[in-house]
């Protein structure tokens, strides 16, 4: 028998990630947010399996940096880090998760420039860097090329961004210029959301809880 969905979400356990899950390679959802979880998110997490679809670590304790292990042929549709107290920079690893589409690192207290280069990530949907300490400029973005192709929703609010507003990215941002109301993401704008596993489709995998 294998493993392939394991959630302890929404409970009050404490301590840390046991470094065990990463032997657990057929997971493919694996969600441990909200609750009283301390340490190191275990740097295997970013590459133990190549079936993970989901990684949630939200509302948690944590500190330490981002984990920077992650490889190419991942499957990773979700990476929630949110409302934890990590630090340091965010890793230009992530650029290996070629099928990613939600990236939460808000409210922790990462501290870095704009990651103009996860503009590259084909099927990146929401991005979600608000309440940390990220600074500079954002700048324009430099050539012609599609960045953010599929970007529906951005949130770097409560960071230290200064200079001139990037309008090169509004004029590239094809995706945000056809949002309609069936399709739209702007639910996420209600405040304290959360978006569930459930929201996002899985083939082959239809997880209960």
């Amino acid at each position: 028998m294998f493993t392939i969905f394991y959630s302890i979400s929404n409970n009050y356990l404490s301590g840390e990630i046991p470094q065990l899950l990463c032997n657990v390679s057929t997971l493919s959802i694996l969600d441990v947010s909200q609750n009283n979880l301390t340490g190191n998110i275990p740097l295997c997490l970013s590459n133990f399996s190549k079936h993970l679809l989901v990684l949630r670590v939200r509302s948690n304790n944590l500190q330490g940096p981002i984990p920077s292990g992650w490889t190419s042929g991942n499957r990773l549709k979700m990476i929630d880090l949110r409302r934890n107290n990590l630090q340091g920079g965010i890793p230009k690893s992530l650029m290996a998760c070629r099928m990613l589409e939600y990236l939460d690192l808000g409210n922790n207290q990462i501290r870095d420039g704009f990651p103009s280069w996860l503009g590259s990530l084909p099927q990146l949907n929401i991005l979600i860097l608000s309440s940390n300490a990220l600074y500079g400029t954002i700048g324009d973005p430099t050539s012609n090329v599609i960045v953010f192709p599929k970007l529906r929703v951005i949130d770097l609010s409560h960071n230290g961004f200064n200079g001139i507003l990037p309008s090169g990215y509004f004029e590239r941002w094809i995706t945000m210029a056809s949002l309609d109301g069936k399709n739209s993401q702007a639910s996420y704008m209600v405040e304290n959301s959360n978006m569930t596993i459930n929201d996002m489709k899985f083939p082959g995998l239809m997880p209960t809880q």
